[in-house]
């Protein structure tokens, strides 16, 4: 199993800027907040 690297784009090295070159996947995540309802979501 290939190993799993997170980093932090604002502390990116030269080094690991050529890790994605070798990669076979790349995938960007984001921070999510759900704690309302949403207008379509609420049962009347």
């Amino acid at each position: 199993m290939s190993p799993v690297l997170l980093n932090k784009v604002d502390e990116v090295t030269d080094e690991q800027w050529e890790t994605p070159d070798h990669s076979d996947a790349i995938v960007f995540g984001s921070p999510t907040y759900m704690d309302t309802q949403v207008p379509w979501s609420r049962t009347a």
